[in-house]
């Protein structure tokens, strides 16, 4: 399979349903079953989302999807409105968490950037 996918979107809620699509797409096309597909389709939302809210008006989202020995990791990154730590206590994290076998947040440079993994 080819390697790293990787998407900019403009940080709008709308642009979205295109991330849920490419995931959705790379999950079928490495023959997850069903609800794998969904899990990672919903899991790619929430990063994205929880990216889209805390992004600098005009602003681009970047999401790198990789699929490799069975483990997907989807990995976002923006410029924040401002610095500090992703909250985690939020109900979108708690879904990625819930979907995903692992996520984390961190600050690096001018950009916020959550990443998710999970073994399929």
């Amino acid at each position: 399979m080819p390697g790293p996918v990787e998407i900019r979107v403009p940080a709008e809620l709308r642009q979205l349903a295109v991330v849920r699509a490419v995931a959705s797409t790379l999950a079928e096309r490495h023959n997850l079953d069903l609800d794998a597909i969904s899990d990672l389709t919903m899991a790619a939302d929430e990063v994205c989302a929880e990216l889209v809210e805390r992004a600098q008006r005009g602003t681009t989202v970047a999401c790198r999807f990789d699929v490799n020995n069975a483990v997907f990791r989807i990995h976002g990154s923006v410029r924040p409105q401002s610095r500090g730590a992703q909250s985690t206590t939020s109900f979108g994290w708690r879904v990625l968490t819930t979907l995903m076998d692992g996520a984390d947040s961190w600050q690096e440079g001018k950009n916020l950037h959550i990443s998710a993994v999970r073994t399929c």
